[in-house]
C-alpha cells in the first residue's frame, strides 16, 4: 500500500508539472506573423437517409492564391453526435483577405448505395458571403454546413454545402473558453452551445474571468505579462494593463464587485491586487513558494486563498490589504482551494483527496477520498461543491458536514476547469486533453452535449 501511494504521488507530480509550461499545439507551428483559423462543420436539417462521405484538400483563396489548410481527410456521417459542430482542424495561415474555400468530396454513400469510384471525387468551390480578414496573431472561425438536397437536374440526393466566416455575437448569454497554448479565446452561445466566434491574443494565455454586470471579459496573458479587458459582447479591446516584465502571471481571480483582479506569479513568488479601472497595482506581497491558483471569498473581511503546490501550503490573505491571515500546511501537490461551508477545502492530488481545514487555526478536520488527480474545486451552491478528477472521467460531489464524497457525475475524459450558467442551469467542464467542453444539465446531472475546440481549454468563464 505504501508503494502504491508513492506511485500515485509521482504520477500526480508529473501530471501537475506537465501543465506548467505552455507550448504550441501538436501539428501547429505558432508564429507572431501568422494567423489561426478553426474550421467547423455542422449539419442543418434532418438526414432522411444514412449518409457518409470524406472531405479532403481544404484550402482558402487569398490574393496570393490557394492556401492549403492542412487538415487532412475527414470522414463525415449523418448519425447523431453529442457535438453538434465538428472541429475539422486548426490551420496556421499568412495574414490576408480570404474569399473562397474549396475541398474535395469523396467516398459518398447514401443509404446502402455507394457512388461508383469513377464518379467518386467531386470538387466544391464556395465563395464566402464576406471575406475573412486575418491579421497577424488573429484567430478566427470558418463555418461549413451541409444538408441533403435533390439534384436540380433530377439526379440523386446529394450533400449541399455553404460556408461563411464569423460575424458579430448576438445575445448576452455566452461562454468563453481560453486555449492557452494557441492564444485563442472561443466564444460559445450558451443557448445553443455552439462556437460562434474566436479571437486571438498573444500568449500563452492564463486564466480568464467575466464581470457580468459590466459585460467585461478579463484575459490574463502570461506571454504578454498583461491583463486584457474586452467588451464581452462585441469582443472589442477596451484596455490593457501591463505588469512587470519579470513576471509570468498565470492565475487570476476577481473581487466580488469586479473592481480588482488578484494575480499570482510563480516566477517572482508574488500576489498582486490590480485596480482594473486605473491599471494601478494597489497592493502586492511576496509569499514565495511559486503561488498558483487563487480562490476569492466575499465577506467581512473578504479573503483570498493562494495555493502553493511546491511548498504544500495554502496562504490565506486579507483581500483588502493582502496581509497574511494564516498559512495552512496541506497535503502534497495541492491543486486548488475553495472557501466552502465555513471551512477551507483543498484538492490534494498526491493522496487523491479533498481535505477540509478550519480556516482560523489551519487544523485538518477531515479528508475525503475522491477520484484520481483531483484538480479544480467549484461551488455550485451553499450546499454543494464539486471537484474535477482530472486523471479520470468524473466530478465528485461534496456536501457540508459529510466526510465522504456524496456521489460522482460523469464528465468526459480528463475534466479540469468548471464554469456554471446560472440562467440555463448548465455546468461546463473543460476536457483539456480532448480539446472539448462537456455540457452537463444540472437538474439531471447528465451529459447534454459536447463542444469541440481547436485547442486545449485552460480556463472557462460565463456571461449570463
Amino acid at each position: 500500500m505504501h508503494f502504491l501511494r508513492i506511485l500515485l504521488a509521482l504520477a500526480a507530480i508529473f501530471a501537475l508539472t506537465g501543465c506548467l509550461a505552455p507550448s504550441a499545439e501538436r501539428g501547429i507551428a505558432l508564429s507572431p506573423d501568422q494567423a489561426l483559423t478553426t474550421i467547423y462543420l455542422s449539419q442543418s436539417g434532418p438526414a432522411t437517409e444514412g449518409i457518409s462521405f470524406s472531405l479532403d484538400g481544404l484550402a482558402l483563396l487569398s490574393e496570393g492564391g490557394w492556401v492549403d489548410l492542412g487538415t487532412g481527410p475527414v470522414n463525415v456521417d449523418s448519425r447523431p453526435h453529442r457535438a453538434s459542430q465538428r472541429a475539422l482542424g486548426l490551420a496556421s495561415l499568412p495574414p490576408g483577405d480570404y474569399r473562397k474555400i474549396r475541398f474535395y468530396l469523396s467516398r459518398l454513400k447514401i443509404g446502402k448505395s455507394a457512388i461508383p469510384p469513377s464518379k467518386d471525387q467531386k470538387l466544391f468551390e464556395l465563395t464566402l458571403p464576406e471575406p475573412i480578414k486575418l491579421e497577424a496573431t488573429d484567430s478566427q472561425c470558418l463555418f461549413l454546413d451541409w444538408h441533403l438536397a435533390a439534384d436540380e437536374s433530377g439526379g440523386p440526393t446529394a450533400p449541399v454545402f455553404k460556408a461563411w466566416g464569423q460575424g458579430q455575437t448576438l445575445g448576452g448569454d455566452l461562454l468563453f473558453a481560453s486555449c492557452d497554448r494557441i492564444g485563442t479565446i472561443y466564444v460559445i452561445r450558451s443557448d445553443i452551445n455552439e462556437v460562434v466566434a474566436s479571437f486571438g491574443i498573444p500568449g500563452p494565455l492564463g486564466e480568464i474571468a467575466v464581470a457580468s454586470d459590466m459585460r467585461r471579459l478579463h484575459v490574463l496573458s502570461t506571454g504578454e505579462r498583461s491583463i486584457f479587458t474586452f467588451d464581452a459582447l462585441n469582443r472589442q479591446l477596451i484596455d490593457r494593463i501591463t505588469l512587470s516584465r519579470t513576471m509570468e502571471p498565470r492565475h487570476l481571480a476577481l473581487s466580488e464587485d469586479a473592481r480588482y483582479a488578484f494575480v499570482s506569479d510563480a516566477a517572482t513568488g508574488q500576489v498582486l491586487k490590480v485596480e482594473l479601472a486605473s491599471g494601478h497595482v494597489s497592493q502586492q506581497v511576496r509569499i514565495g513558494h511559486r503561488p498558483e491558483r487563487i480562490a476569492y471569498a466575499p465577506g467581512s473581511p473578504a479573503r483570498i486563498a493562494v495555493v502553493a503546490p511546491r511548498s504544500h501550503q495554502v496562504f490565506i490573505l486579507d483581500a483588502h490589504s493582502l496581509r497574511t491571515r494564516g498559512i495552512v500546511p496541506v497535503g502534497m501537490n495541492p491543486a486548488s482551494a475553495l472557501f466552502f461551508a465555513g471551512d477551507l477545502y483543498v484538492a490534494e492530488q498526491a493522496s487523491q483527496t479533498v481535505s477540509i481545514y478550519e480556516e482560523g487555526s489551519g487544523r485538518q478536520l477531515a479528508s475525503i477520498d475522491v477520484g484520481f488527480q483531483p484538480d479544480y474545486l467549484f461551488s455550485l451552491s451553499d450546499r454543494k461543491a464539486l471537484v474535477s478528477n482530472s486523471g479520470g472521467q468524473s466530478l465528485s460531489v461534496l456536501v457540508p458536514d459529510q466526510a465522504t464524497s456524496f456521489r460522482t457525475i460523469r464528465a468526459g475524459s480528463n475534466p479540469t476547469t468548471l464554469a456554471k450558467s446560472e440562467t440555463r442551469q448548465l455546468l461546463y467542464v473543460a476536457n483539456r486533453s480532448k480539446k472539448q467542453i462537456t455540457v452537463i444539465d444540472l437538474a439531471s446531472e447528465q451529459i447534454e452535449q459536447q463542444i469541440e475546440l481547436g485547442g486545449m481549454p485552460f480556463s472557462l468563464a460565463v456571461l449570463d
